[in-house]
């Protein structure tokens, strides 16, 4: 004889697996008490590094002779803008979307300019092509002691054809990047507070 076979629907079935045979009440669910723990996220990305050997110091040319044909010579262009003092010069060294907030800060960078740059020899030290992004890290240096003044990490993208300054994206990637950058590690870790993401060379 072939055995016979019943289809019970699925939701028939849960159903019965929710309500006790005994009494038809549906069981409490018991949870042990709460734990807070820390997830630490890592991500690795391809971070590509290439010193200038020797350091590449910056020439800043007249408004005339300026070029933006290299990721270099838009450099040389904005520190020229910087040592004539030219705002809208300084402005058109950066992309259109970073102009506006160049020219909001004018106040505060005509202080930092003559602090950091005019008078001072400023080199290009280190490029970087990471997450899909060009960095260059620059620094300047007093003429006469050697002194280094300041360094940080240069954000350059192409528009129309020319290399132009840009202001990084606000992230804590990139926000730790140009205090972080070591370009003797084997490997950079950047603490993002609630991650950790880990930068390969």
């Amino acid at each position: 004889m072939t055995p016979r076979f019943r289809v019970i629907p699925v939701g028939l079935l849960l159903a019965f697996s929710l309500v006790s045979p005994v009494d038809g009440q549906v069981p409490e669910v018991l949870f042990s008490a709460p734990e807070e723990r820390t997830l630490t996220v890592v991500e690795r990305l391809s971070m590509t590094v290439r010193a200038y050997e020797p350091a590449y110091v910056l020439s800043p040319p007249r408004r005339a002779e300026a070029s933006y044909k290299t990721p270099e010579s838009a450099l040389e262009g904005w520190l020229g803008a910087i040592v004539a003092g030219d705002r809208e010069w300084l402005a058109r060294s950066f992309d259109q979307a970073s102009r506006p907030s160049i020219s909001a800060e004018a106040g505060v960078e005509e202080r930092f300019f003559d602090y950091y740059f005019r008078g001072r020899r400023v080199e290009l030290l280190h490029r970087l092509e990471v997450d899909g992004r060009l960095l260059i890290e620059l620094a300047s240096y007093d003429r006469e002691s050697g002194e280094r003044l300041f360094k940080n990490l240069m954000h350059l993208r192409q528009e129309q054809g020319s290399w132009r300054l840009a202001e990084l994206p606000v992230t804590p990637l990139f926000g730790r990047l140009g205090t972080d950058f070591d370009p003797e590690a084997d490997g950079l870790a950047i603490d993002l507070g609630y991650v950790m993401r880990t930068i390969r060379p």
